[in-house]
């Protein structure tokens, strides 16, 4: 698949398009996955940072289309991610790496929460991507977050779910791997 065509077909999926139904729509994204291969993650990861500005159906398409494209390529979308992260997230990028539940992510959202005025909007999804993440290390990190003064009634009301999920989950396993791969 061409990037052109991705980019058609994330527009395609925002209003359900030729599809008659969500069903429909959710089988042509796990078919774009695999047209797309495990050298689309580039172009998942680019089209969540560049979201940051788009409408908020544009964002949740993406952010459904990257979940089922981690599925299958979890590793390839953490690596992809990882490069496309900065000061700042994007938070949509941020969130979405947690359906990877490649656990070395941790360390890279702990370098772009560490400063000690982000937005809360990129807290609270660094929040839920480490609820999905899971571990102590993402306890630990959720826990310092907590005790962060100044934060907004959302961010501390996501990090407490998100500790709450770990506490359901406490011997969670990654996905895949515990350290980046090498390409």
């Amino acid at each position: 698949m061409k990037r052109e065509e991705f980019q058609a077909k994330l527009v395609g999926w925002q209003s359900l398009g030729p599809f008659g139904s969500i069903q429909e729509m959710d089988a042509d994204m796990v078919a774009a996955v695999g047209a797309l291969g495990p050298e689309g993650a580039v172009w998942v990861a680019e089209a969540l940072a560049a979201a940051a500005d788009s409408s908020q159906t544009e964002r949740r398409t993406i952010l459904e289309f990257a979940e089922v494209y981690a599925d299958r390529f979890p590793l390839e979308l953490a690596g992809a991610g990882a490069r496309c992260l900065a000061p700042g997230g994007p938070p949509l990028l941020v969130l979405a790496l947690g359906s990877t539940r490649v656990r070395w992510l941790i360390a890279k959202i702990r370098e772009i929460v560490e400063p000690p005025h982000v937005q809360d909007d990129l807290v609270v999804a660094a929040a839920s991507s480490l609820g999905e993440l899971g571990g102590p290390e993402a306890r630990t990190l959720l826990t310092e977050l907590q005790h962060r003064p100044g934060l907004s009634a959302e961010a501390l009301r996501e990090i407490e779910i998100a500790l709450q999920s770990l506490e359901r989950k406490p011997n969670s396993e990654s996905r895949r791997g515990s350290s980046p791969r090498r390409e």
